[in-house]
C-alpha cells in the first residue's frame, strides 16, 4: 500500500507538472500567401481586396505624389522601419513581463536494486523528489531592468532609423523631380536636334548644305538622344530606391505635383 501510495502522488505531482506545459502549434508560413499579402500593400489594396494591375492601383490613390505623402507612406509602409518596429515592440513585450522564478524540478522514477540483500519485495522501489530554487539576491530585479534598458535601446534605435530613412526620402524624392525636370528638357533639345537633322537633309538635297553639315547635325542629335536616355535612367534608378524605401509600387509615382521642390534661395 505504501509503494502504491507513493506512485500515486508522484502521478500526481507530474499531471500538475505537464499540466503548467505550453503545448506547440505549429503556424507555418506559407510563401505564396506572404508574397500575396506584400504585393497587395505594395500597391496600397487594404486586406481582402483583389490584387489589381499597378495601373489601376495607382489611379486608385487619387492625388499627387507629394513629398508630404511620400513621408506618410515611409512611416506606414517603410520595411526598414517596420522591422525596427518589430523589434521595439518585442523588447517592450519582454519588459512588461517580470522575470519569474527558476522552474522547479521534478523527478519520478523507480529505483531498482540489485545483490543477495536486496530481497524480492523490495527490489525495485519507486522514488519521487521537488526542487525548488530561491534566489535570495537582487538578481531577478536586475534582469526586469535590463530588459527595460534593451527596450529603451530599441526605441532609440527605431527613431534614428526613422530620421536616416527620412534624409534619404529628402534625396532620392529630390533626385527624382529633378531627373524629371532634366529629362523633359533633354527630350525637348533632341527632338529640335532631329528636326535640324531633317532640315540639314533637305539642305543637302537642295544643294544649300555639305555632308559635313549634315553630319554635324546628326552627331549633335545623337549627343541630345544619349543626354535624355541618360536623365530618364537617372528617374527610374530615383523611382526603384523610392519603392525600395517605401514599400509601394513604383506605379505610385508618376503623378508629381506641379512644383514638387521648393524654390531655392
Amino acid at each position: 500500500m505504501r509503494n502504491i501510495r507513493l506512485l500515486l502522488a508522484g502521478s500526481g505531482l507530474l499531471a500538475v507538472a505537464m499540466s503548467g506545459c505550453q503545448s506547440y502549434h505549429a503556424q507555418p508560413l506559407l510563401p505564396e500567401v506572404v508574397m500575396r499579402d506584400v504585393e497587395r500593400e505594395r500597391m496600397l489594396l487594404p486586406a481582402g481586396e483583389p490584387e489589381a494591375a499597378p495601373a489601376e492601383a495607382a489611379k486608385a490613390e487619387s492625388g499627387p505624389f507629394t513629398f508630404a505623402r511620400a513621408a506618410q507612406w515611409l512611416a506606414l509602409h517603410g520595411p526598414a522601419l517596420k522591422e525596427a518596429q518589430a523589434e521595439f515592440e518585442t523588447a517592450l513585450a519582454a519588459a512588461k513581463i517580470k522575470t519569474p522564478l527558476p522552474n522547479p524540478a521534478l523527478e519520478v522514477g523507480p529505483n531498482f536494486g540489485f545483490g543477495p540483500d536486496i530481497g524480492d519485495v523490495h527490489r525495485v522501489q519507486p522514488f519521487g523528489s521537488i526542487g525548488l530554487t530561491i534566489p535570495l539576491g537582487k538578481r531577478l530585479r536586475r534582469q526586469d531592468e535590463l530588459n527595460r534598458a534593451l527596450a529603451e535601446v530599441s526605441r532609440v534605435e527605431w527613431v534614428l532609423r526613422h530620421r536616416e530613412a527620412y534624409m534619404d526620402l529628402r534625396a532620392l524624392y529630390a533626385r527624382l523631380a529633378l531627373g524629371r525636370q532634366r529629362f523633359a528638357e533633354m527630350k525637348r533639345i533632341a527632338d529640335s536636334a532631329e528636326k535640324s537633322v531633317q532640315i540639314g537633309k533637305k539642305g543637302l538635297a537642295a544643294g544649300f548644305a555639305t555632308a559635313l553639315d549634315l553630319g554635324i547635325f546628326e552627331l549633335e542629335a545623337g549627343r541630345a538622344r544619349l543626354n535624355a536616355l541618360d536623365a530618364a535612367r537617372d528617374s527610374a534608378e530615383a523611382e526603384a530606391g523610392l519603392s525600395e524605401l517605401l514599400g509601394v509600387h513604383a506605379e505610385h509615382f508618376k503623378n508629381l505635383p506641379e512644383k514638387p521642390l521648393p524654390d531655392l534661395p
